[in-house]
């Protein structure tokens, strides 16, 4: 019943109704993309994070005091390099990790409820 409305239309209600879908659907595709692209980005910022902390463990882990002494020395350092992580960051402005993903959602939802509120 509905296919059938559609086409009582005038062409060009019809048109316009199938740029307008055009449209929505370009926007929905791009907005998935980027959505999906900065949740790339903050994944292996979380995993870097992660690896780089499990290698202070797995050092520590080790029987480094075993070793000869310049070798020890070495293990010393990366145990003390080790206590900060490293981690990805957005142009030195943003650390990317899982918790700023959800941020950036978070904080983006918020902006569209303001938006709506006002259309």
């Amino acid at each position: 019943m509905e296919i059938i409305l559609l086409f009582d239309l005038k062409g060009t209600e019809t048109q316009d109704l199938i740029t307008s879908f055009v449209v929505f659907l370009v926007f929905v595709v791009y907005v998935s993309s980027v959505i999906s692209t900065l949740f790339v980005y903050c994944f292996i910022g979380e995993c870097f994070i992660q690896e780089s902390t499990n290698l202070g463990n797995a050092i520590y882990n080790y029987d480094w005091y075993n070793l000869p002494e310049t070798h020890w020395k070495f293990f010393l350092i990366c145990m003390i390099r080790t206590k900060k992580p490293q981690f990805l960051t957005s142009g030195k402005f943003a650390v990317l990790s899982l918790s700023i993903f959800t941020d950036i959602l978070k904080t983006s939802m918020g902006y569209l409820s303001v938006l709506r509120t006002f259309l």
